[in-house]
């Protein structure tokens, strides 16, 4: 799972603008960490003028975006600067080319804190972790005996 947290000035985007930047996140998430789509949860909270400050300072063109990353790890420097690359790009029309300016924090959660549907994604089960990929959902499955 990557859990997104879109923080934005309140009115920064349509229903569309929401629905196509989700989108391409999801679709940056799926290409870049080979993960199924609803691993990817993408919230946006709008801040009214009045909530957001930097150095002490109001600002109404300011986005931070959160993102806490459990499926995949970016266990190297090389992974890690590939990921914000993959990240900064995804949102580019959507922040910098629109006048915002932007913070991007990424957290890596272990895996052994994360459940779906109260089940352990079975990562290191390429044949289970496809049959995910492919139906889109939390599958149960039980430890293959060899």
């Amino acid at each position: 799972m990557p859990f997104w947290q879109v923080f934005t000035p309140e009115g920064a985007y349509t229903d569309d603008d929401k629905q196509a930047l989700a989108q391409a996140i999801t679709d940056a998430c799926i290409s870049f960490a080979e993960i199924p789509a609803f691993f990817v949860n993408v919230y946006f909270h709008e801040m009214a003028a009045n909530n957001t400050y930097l150095g002490g300072q109001q600002r109404d063109d300011f986005i931070h975006i959160a993102t806490d990353i459990v499926a995949r790890q970016l266990p190297t420097p090389e992974i890690r600067a590939a990921c914000m690359s993959v990240i900064n790009d995804t949102i580019r029309p959507f922040v910098q080319d629109r006048g915002f300016h932007v913070e991007i924090h990424l957290d890596q959660t272990p895996v052994e804190l994360w459940r779906v549907e109260g089940i352990t994604a079975p990562l290191d089960y390429p044949e289970l972790f496809d049959q995910w990929i492919k139906e889109n959902r939390a599958v149960p499955w039980e430890v293959p005996v060899p």
